[in-house]
């Protein structure tokens, strides 16, 4: 996939415009089938990925094609956190906001302090790619997963945005919050959420993960949890299998 640099409402990214869409023609039924490559000029999605925290968004840049056998017409963005991450040893680093633990309260601050930017953010890829919200899908790995959900849920609290189209967080979790009654009824007005974690996660506890799963669920979000076992805080090809397969079944759900 073809990689550019730009910068949407402040934030640096990187984009990759959609793959080849494979299709075939042949001249008589005895002829084999041509398979041939044919470009797409515009996407018909978009996704928007949120690297961790200590990390940027080169990391995610291996995720592009697996991707992008699901998505194969989506355009990628691979948005860059604004803050530099505090060990300026490691090069490329960043965070969405300063994390020196992961308590309610650090990361309320820090998710309220960011919202904002993300929102203008969207907005502006939106606005590039002539993309309704519907069409645009988010994908986080954890500190980059908090962002993403808290832009799912900004979306339907605040009225900000319209529901994406989907929204998947990887080894991540929320903040657990009231905003609104708890209904325990599927709304299917909301954004879809895929939630993966690890039960082997040194680093966001698999029951933090869970819990933010039930309060979610409890207010009305469609949402699927997957349980990995024996995996770490990490990004698998199995993971990837399943975020691909839960972006592509709701891409034509939404068609």
């Amino acid at each position: 996939m073809q990689k550019t640099t730009r910068s949407f409402a402040s934030l640096n990214a990187i984009c990759c415009k959609p793959s080849s869409v494979i299709v075939g023609s042949s001249k008589d039924s005895e002829q084999k089938t041509e398979i041939s490559e044919v470009p797409s000029e515009v996407p018909s999605e978009v996704l928007v990925l949120f690297h961790g925290y200590g990390a940027s968004p080169q990391d995610l840049l291996p995720l592009a094609q697996p991707l992008a056998q699901f998505l194969p017409t989506a355009s990628q963005v691979f948005l860059e956190a604004p803050e530099p991450y505090p060990d300026a040893s490691i090069l490329g680093a960043r965070a969405w906001f300063p994390l020196q633990e992961l308590s309610i309260l650090e990361i309320t601050k820090g998710l309220q302090a960011i919202e904002k930017n993300i929102t203008e953010a969207i907005k502006a890829i939106s606005n590039a790619y002539q993309m309704p919200f519907s069409r645009i899908a988010l994908l986080g790995f954890s500190q980059g997963g908090m962002v993403a959900l808290q832009a799912t849920l900004s979306a339907s609290y605040n009225k900000v945005l319209p529901s994406f189209l989907a929204s998947v967080g990887i080894a991540t979790r929320a903040v657990e919050t009231k905003l609104e009654e708890e209904t325990n009824t599927i709304d299917d007005t909301k954004t879809p959420i895929l939630m993966i974690h690890g039960d082997a996660d040194e680093v966001v506890p698999l029951q933090q993960g869970w819990n933010t799963a039930k309060m979610l669920r409890a207010q009305g979000y469609p949402l699927k949890w997957h349980e990995r076992k024996g995996m770490g805080h990490e990004i698998d090809q199995e993971t990837l299998q399943i975020a691909g397969e839960f972006l592509a079944q709701h891409a034509k759900i939404k068609k």
